[in-house]
C-alpha cells in the first residue's frame, strides 16, 4: 500500500478534506481514502460540483475536518500552504501529496519506507510472476537535484552562443508538445521548440543531441536497484520497465546495457505507448500484456507508482528517490538552505553517491549514516572544499598584478588544495604559479621574534587561549623555558591572579634568549625562502593560502620578506588583529571566526582531511630543509581514502562539465552541510572515529580525536 495512505488509515486522522480540483485531487478520490474524504476545498469555484462533492471554502469547514491533504504539485503546494497555514491550528494535520506533514513537528523515523530493505524487495520479487520497475529515480537517477536542472546547465553552455533562453524554451516546448501529443517524444518536443521560436531545424537537432549527451553524462544507476532488476531476470520473472518519459525505449535500453543488462526485459515508455502511469493507461497496457498473473510494481513516485498502480490492482513496493530520502531524513533541513542552481548541482552530485542506495537509511530509521570516512567527508566537507577553491580562484584572478605572482599553500593543511589548484592551472595557464610552502605556527614563531614589537604581537592573543597551560603556550610561542611559571597554571588563571602586566614582565625577562634563538632560526628559514626564490622578483604579488588562521604565518612571512603578503583563508580568527591589522590584506571565505561561533569547532576534522602525509614542520636545518615534529603525521589510510574520493569527484566528467571551479555556492548551504557531522544529524561507524586520532604539539602532548571532539 502507498505510504501516505497506509499511515492515514488510522481513524485519528478522520474526517479528511482535500484542497484542490485537479488530477491529483481526482487520484485521491479514487484511492483507498475515498470513503474517508468528507470535503473538497478550493479558493475559487465555491459551490460547484466536483466528483459528487460540493466545493467548499476552507473557512466554512475548518471545524469539521481533522486532516487536510493539499492535492497539488510541489510548487503550488507551497503557495497554498502559505495561504492557509495561519488559519489551520497545529492540532489539525496538513499533508502534501507525498506524505510529508507540513505543519507541526514530525519525527523523521516515522516514514514507513525506512522499513523497506533490499532483502525485502527480493522476497517481494520471489512472490510475484511479473515485476515492473519505474526507470528514473528508481533504476537510475540524475546527478542534478531536479530533472529540469539539466535544462539550466545546458542553457548556461549554449544561451550566449545561440542567443536563446534554453531552459525556459525547453519547458515551454514540452508544454506545447504535450498539448498536441498527450505523451510526446523528445523529437516532438524539439519540433514544438522550432515552431514556437522559429528555430532552425539544424539548431533544434543540435540542441537535442546536446541534451541527450548531457543526460547520459548526468544519469547514473542506483546499483542496488539494478541488482534487484538482474535478480528478477535471473529468477525467470517477466520483467518490465514501465516509465513515463519522453526518452525512447532505445535510450532506456542503452542505459541498462551500460549497466551490463543486455536483455530479459521489455520497456513500456509512455512516449511510444501514448499512455501514462499518471492516468493509469500505461498500467492498462502492462495488464493487457501480462494477463491475470500477479504483478509487482517498484517505483518512487507516490502518485503514479503508488496510487495509480494500486487502483489497477498491482502490488507496489515503494522506494524513495535520493532527494526524498534526504528530505525525509534527519538531515531534511538541508533542503531549506538551497539558494540556486550551483547549490542544487553540488548536492545532487553528492546524493548520487551517498544516497544512491534507497535502503541506505533503513537500518538507522532515517538518520544519516556513514560507514566509511570517504562518504562522510564527501557529504560534510566537499562543498566547503569546492566553495573555498572557487573563492580562491576569484580572489587570485581579481587581485593578481603582473605575470609572476605566487600562490603559497601552507604545508600540511594546504596539501590537497594545492593539488587541485595545480590541476586547474593546467586548464588555465594564466593562473599564478603555486608553491607548497613549508611552514607552521611553531616554525614561524621560532624565527620571527626579533624585536619587542614582535613579542607584543605574539602576546596579543594570549588571553584567548583560556584553559591551555600557560607554561606550555609560552614555550611554544617563544621557544625558551619559563621555569618561573608553575606547572598546571592555565592562561585564564594567570590572567585572573597575575594580570597581564606580570605575564608580560615574565616574558620580557627572557627577551635576550628569545632574540638570540630567533636569529639562528630566522637564518635557517631564510635559506629555505631563498631555495624557493620568493625574493627573486620583489614586485611579484604573494598570496598565502591557509584554513582557519590568526595570521601568524602571514605576519612572519611579511616580516622576513619585507613586502606585502595577501592572506586568503577559509576563516580568520579575530581578524583584524595584531598579526594582520588591515582588512585589505586578507580575504576570508567564511568570514571572521571566534571559538564561540558554532562552525569553528568543525575545523579540526577538516584540517586532518586536507593534510599531507608528512608531519608538522617544527623548523629548518642549517641547509634550509624542513624538520618535522616526531609522530605528528596523520593517518595515511584516512588521507588516501578521503582525498582519493574527493579527487575522483572533482575530476569526474560531470563535475568538469559543470565547471565546478566557477561555481558560487551559498555560504548558508556550505555551512549547513558541515553541520551534518554532528551526532544529532548522523551516525558514524566506530571504526571511522579511530582514524581521526592526532597530536597537536602546539596545545598538548596527549593524543586527541578530532571527530570525537565534535561528536561529544
Amino acid at each position: 500500500m502507498e505510504p501516505l495512505f497506509q499511515e492515514l488509515q488510522n481513524e485519528a486522522y478522520d474526517p479528511i478534506a482535500i484542497y484542490g480540483m485537479g488530477v491529483n485531487a481526482e487520484s485521491l478520490l479514487k484511492s483507498s481514502l475515498e470513503s474517508r474524504i468528507r470535503f473538497v476545498i478550493a479558493k475559487d469555484h465555491i459551490g460547484e460540483a466536483f466528483h459528487g462533492y460540493e466545493v467548499k471554502a476552507i473557512e466554512d469547514v475548518l471545524p469539521l475536518f481533522k486532516t487536510i491533504i493539499i492535492a497539488a504539485s510541489p510548487r503550488v503546494t507551497g503557495i497554498i500552504y502559505d495561504r492557509i497555514s495561519s488559519m489551520v491550528p497545529n492540532e489539525k494535520h496538513v499533508f502534501n501529496m507525498y506524505g510529508v506533514r507540513l505543519n507541526g513537528r514530525r519525527d523523521y523515523t516515522e516514514n514507513i519506507c525506512w522499513n523497506q530493505t533490499f532483502e525485502g524487495l527480493l522476497r517481494a520479487i520471489d512472490a510475484h510472476d511479473v515485476i515492473s520497475f519505474d526507470c528514473f529515480d528508481t533504476l537510475f537517477m540524475r546527478r542534478t537535484l531536479q530533472p529540469k536542472d539539466i535544462f539550466e546547465v545546458l542553457g548556461e553552455q549554449v544561451d550566449d552562443d545561440l542567443g536563446i533562453s534554453f531552459a525556459s524554451w525547453r519547458i515551454e516546448a514540452e508544454q506545447a508538445a504535450t498539448a498536441e501529443h498527450p505523451y510526446p517524444t523528445l523529437a516532438e518536443i524539439y519540433e514544438s521548440m522550432e515552431k514556437l521560436h522559429r528555430l532552425r531545424e539544424k539548431d533544434g537537432a543540435w540542441l537535442m543531441e546536446q541534451e541527450l549527451a548531457m543526460e547520459r553524462m548526468a544519469i547514473c544507476p542506483r546499483e542496488s536497484m539494478i541488482e534487484a532488476f538482474r535478480y528478477a531476470i535471473r529468477q525467470g520473472k517477466a520483467v518490465y520497465v514501465t516509465t513515463d518519459t519522453y526518452f525512447s525505449s532505445d535510450f532506456v535500453e542503452a542505459l541498462l546495457k551500460d549497466s551490463g543488462i543486455e536483455d530479459g526485459y521489455v520497456v513500456l515508455a509512455s512516449c511510444e505507448c501514448r499512455a501514462s502511469k499518471a492516468d493509469g493507461s500505461l498500467y492498462d497496457i502492462l495488464l493487457s500484456r501480462t494477463g491475470q498473473r500477479s504483478i509487482l510494481h517498484v517505483g518512487d513516485n507516490r502518485l503514479s507508482d503508488g496510487i495509480e498502480a494500486e487502483q489497477h490492482h498491482l502490488d507496489t513496493f515503494p522506494v524513495l528517490s535520493a532527494f526524498d530520502m534526504l528530505r525525509d531524513s534527519s538531515c531534511g533541513f538541508i533542503c531549506e538552505h538551497l539558494h540556486g542552481l550551483d547549490d542544487r548541482n553540488v548536492l545532487g552530485n553528492i546524493l548520487a553517491e551517498v544516497l544512491n542506495n534507497p535502503f541506505a537509511l533503513s537500518a538507522s530509521k532515517g538518520k544519516m549514516a556513514f560507514h566509511d570516512a570517504g562518504s562522510l567527508a564527501m557529504m560534510c566537507h566537499l562543498p566547503l572544499v569546492q566553495g573555498y577553491l572557487s573563492f580562491l580562484l576569484r580572489i587570485v584572478r581579481g587581485k593578481k598584478e603582473g605575470q609572476n605572482s605566487k600562490v603559497l599553500f601552507v604545508s600540511r593543511d594546504g596539501y590537497f588544495l594545492k593539488k587541485v589548484y595545480d590541476n586547474l592551472r593546467k586548464q588555465d595557464s594564466s593562473l599564478p604559479e603555486s608553491i607548497y610552502f613549508y611552514t607552521s605556527r611553531e616554525a614561524m614563531t621560532k624565527s620571527v621574534c626579533c624585536s619587542e614589537k614582535d613579542i607584543d604581537v605574539l602576546l596579543s592573543d594570549l588571553s584567548q587561549l583560556d584553559n591551555l597551560s600557560l607554561k606550555h603556550v609560552l614555550h611554544q610561542r617563544f621557544h625558551v623555558d619559563f621555569d618561573e611559571v608553575p606547572d598546571g597554571v592555565t592562561v585564564r588563571t594567570a590572567y585572573e591572579t597575575w594580570g597581564e602586566h606580570k605575564i608580560r614582565k615574565v616574558v620580557f625577562s627572557h627577551k635576550k634568549e628569545i632574540f638570540s634563538k630567533a636569529v639562528v632560526e630566522r637564518g635557517k628559514y631564510r635559506f629555505y625562502l631563498d631555495s624557493i626564490h620568493l625574493n627573486d622578483e620583489p614586485d611579484a604579488q604573494i598570496f598565502l593560502v591557509d584554513l582557519c588562521t590568526r595570521g601568524t604565518v602571514a605576519y612572519g612571512l611579511r616580516q622576513m620578506l619585507g613586502r606585502p603578503v595577501h592572506l586568503i583563508a577559509m576563516g580568520g580568527l579575530f581578524l583584524p588583529n595584531a598579526y594582520v591589522d588591515r582588512e585589505e590584506d586578507y580575504s576570508l571565505y567564511l568570514g571572521v571566526l571566534t571559538p564561540f561561533i558554532n562552525i569553528f569547532s568543525l575545523f579540526g576534522v577538516l584540517e586532518l582531511l586536507l593534510a599531507s602525509r608528512e608531519g608538522q614542520v617544527a623548523g629548518f636545518d642549517r641547509d634550509g630543509a624542513p624538520v618535522f615534529t616526531e609522530d605528528s603525521a596523520y593517518r595515511r589510510e584516512l588521507l588516501d581514502g578521503v582525498q582519493g574520493r574527493w579527487k575522483r569527484e572533482l575530476e569526474s566528467p560531470w563535475m568538469q562539465n559543470l565547471l565546478w571551479w566557477n561555481m558560487e555556492l551559498s555560504l548558508d548551504f556550505v555551512k549547513c552541510m558541515m553541520e551534518v557531522i554532528r551526532p544529532e544529524c548522523s551516525d558514524v561507524d566506530a571504526g571511522i572515529c579511530s582514524l581521526f586520532d592526532f597530536t597537536d604539539p602546539l596545545s598538548t602532548t596527549e593524543k586527541m580525536n578530532a571527530l570525537e571532539k565534535i561528536r561529544g
